[in-house]
């Protein structure tokens, strides 16, 4: 009798999961708020650096924090960063334990950000390094949860600080 049981209940539960709707997983967030525009500040001056500018090089320098917890930063956070016109132009780098990163001497143009974390969110974004110039950007990634059905991770945003361009 135990065993007939046992069997019903296995049954109708496979039952009941079948007729659910199926659970979906996502890789990244639906409607993808990743891709959330920068929110970009521009200085008359800045920390400019006439030596990469003759040499027609920018710098840029990153912070990564959490979304929700903006005094908290994060480190071993990958940050990669690719030109546009050469994808194999692209450099990576980790977050120290204050949780920034920087690129010394890189061509002038415009760059697509990924930045990404164990537990967070992914953040993409695009910006222009500017000849001579030190591009602050601050990434803000939201926690993702795990399991089936998380809830969708908390949303992510840049904020860029760069130089008035002479052109």
């Amino acid at each position: 009798m135990r065993k007939i049981t046992h069997t019903l209940c296995v049954v109708l539960l496979m039952a009941c999961s079948a007729r659910q709707a199926p659970v979906q997983v996502y890789t990244e967030p639906p409607q993808d708020p990743v891709y959330r525009p920068a929110e970009v500040i521009v200085r008359n001056t800045s920390w400019e650096d006439p030596e990469l500018a003759a040499k027609g090089l920018g710098r840029m320098e990153f912070v990564v924090r959490v979304s929700g917890r903006p005094a908290q930063t994060i480190s071993q956070a990958l940050v990669d960063v690719r030109h546009v016109r050469d994808a194999g132009r692209g450099k990576r780098a980790s977050t120290n334990d204050r949780g920034v990163a920087t690129f010394d001497s890189l061509a002038v143009g415009r760059y697509q950000l990924t930045v990404r974390a164990i537990g967070y969110a992914s953040a993409k974004s695009e910006m222009i390094v500017l000849p001579g110039c030190r591009t602050d950007i601050e990434v803000y990634i939201g926690v993702q949860a795990l399991g089936l059905a998380p809830p969708p991770p908390e949303p992510s945003h840049t904020r860029v600080t760069t130089c008035r361009s002479n052109k």
